[in-house]
């Protein structure tokens, strides 16, 4: 993987310099994949460019790609073209994990993670990754904006060169499946594909559930072929990702209200003039706005389109869910720093 990326990298530099004195079209629409472009302005000759490469793991065609190709426009207009930024989205330079791995070492530069990020980096910090804890996205977003938000973004600088530009809604999680689930107990034996998140792996293990890491990206012949009966995701990237090709049910579990976290590398980011760190901080926590506004604003179209597609919505016990997974949460709760618990307990009592 290093290779690849190393090849891609190096393919877009060498684009660059063979159009770095003319001009070109701005970036492609939010809908078309990402290709290194011309600046739209030449560089002043005596100010240096700097490249930005930024990797998703989630397809074209998704809020979190819009609100990159939105900072990409942004930034290039607004530094006059001394910020050149390529994006790469649909796993094209790795898994999630690796993009976690590459923005740590400077191979890239940007980023959008879910809940991957902080349960490598901060995992005894952030209790938003907790599946069954909040019954709200207003309540998630509250715990990010105070005290623990603050601690949790030192941790990922400290820990893994990564800084937390801002965050924003994922939407709802749903158990997808070919069973109509409605009760823990058909869980029971279930192979359900997860990421490689530890307090998701124990809640479903606790529930009943056989988990099965998987990179996102392999998810879809993974299901084809048998090697797992389910996953869980959000109505977003069910429909972007076409999975009602290959699932029958939404289980509305509404587990985990996940956000995304745009994470750029810190080291990077210090090398930069002090006016392009600025700009870079405040045009990643407006995309970052505007993504959590457009999910919120589209999140039931989602739904309503993986019913237009073949699926069928089903209400679970969540009271069943939540109780099933209790034990589990318990022991996870445990193992948070002292403190955490009493800054979030107002949000999940």
């Amino acid at each position: 993987m290093r290779k690849l990326v190393a090849i891609l990298l190096t393919l877009v530099l060498a684009l660059g310099m063979l159009a770095g004195c003319g001009s070109s079209s701005s970036a492609p629409a939010a809908e078309k994949s990402e290709q290194p472009a011309a600046q739209t302005e030449a560089a002043p000759a005596n100010d240096e460019v700097y490249e930005m490469v930024i990797a998703l793991h989630t397809n074209e065609g998704t809020v979190e790609s819009n609100a990159v190709y939105r900072f990409k426009d942004a930034v290039e207009e607004k530094s006059n073209g001394r910020l050149k930024v390529s994006v790469f989205t649909g796993a094209t330079l790795g898994s999630e994990e690796e993009n976690l791995e590459q923005i740590g070492t400077n191979e890239i530069q940007g980023s959008i993670f879910g809940d991957v990020m902080t349960s490598q980096l901060a995992a005894d910090l952030d209790p938003t990754v907790t599946p069954f804890l909040f019954s709200n996205v207003e309540d998630v977003l509250a715990v990010w904006a105070g005290e623990v938000g603050e601690k949790i973004n030192e941790a990922c600088i400290e820990n893994g060169n990564l800084r937390v530009l801002g965050v924003g809604r994922r939407g709802a999680r749903y158990l997808l499946a070919n069973d109509p689930i409605t009760t823990p107990e058909e869980c029971k034996g279930l192979k359900l594909r997860l990421p490689s998140i530890a307090n998701w792996v124990t809640i479903w293990e606790e529930v009943g559930a056989l988990p099965t890491p998987i990179a996102f990206s392999e998810v879809y012949t993974s299901l084809q072929t048998g090697v797992v009966d389910a996953f869980e995701s959000t109505a977003e990237l069910t429909y972007t990702g076409s999975y009602y090709e290959v699932v029958k049910y939404a289980i509305d579990t509404h587990h985990l209200y996940g956000l995304f976290h745009l994470a750029v590398c810190e080291s990077w980011l210090q090398s930069l003039p002090a006016d392009l760190q600025e700009l870079i901080i405040a045009e990643g926590a407006e995309c970052c706005a505007w993504g959590d506004e457009q999910t919120a604003l589209y999140e039931s179209q989602m739904v309503q389109a993986l019913i237009d597609n073949g699926m069928e919505v089903i209400t679970p016990d969540a009271e069943a869910f939540k109780a099933a997974a209790m034990p589990a949460i318990e022991k996870i709760v445990a193992q948070w720093q002292d403190g955490i618990w009493e800054s979030i307990e107002q949000y999940v009592a």
